[in-house]
């Protein structure tokens, strides 16, 4: 991930915005998304039970043996 540090006056503009906004250059075109982190979910969807019993389950197959049965180029 990369980390922009932005001066005193856009820090402004994104506090100001207050919510999920557009950030666009100057010719109008799309460059990124900001979402500010007080609008953002800190709650993780599952509970460390639910992650733990899910990893005990054995789903799926070994890359190994569904690469043996894909075919030869």
């Amino acid at each position: 991930m990369s980390v922009i540090v932005l001066n005193a006056e856009m820090v402004s503009q994104f506090e100001q915005a207050g919510e999920y906004s557009e950030l666009r250059d100057g010719t109008g075109r799309i460059v990124g998304f900001f979402q500010p982190v007080t609008g953002m979910q800190m709650t993780p969807p599952f509970s460390r039970e639910e992650i733990e019993e899910h990893r005990k389950q054995s789903l799926g197959r070994p890359l190994a043996d569904i690469l043996k049965e894909l075919p030869k180029r």
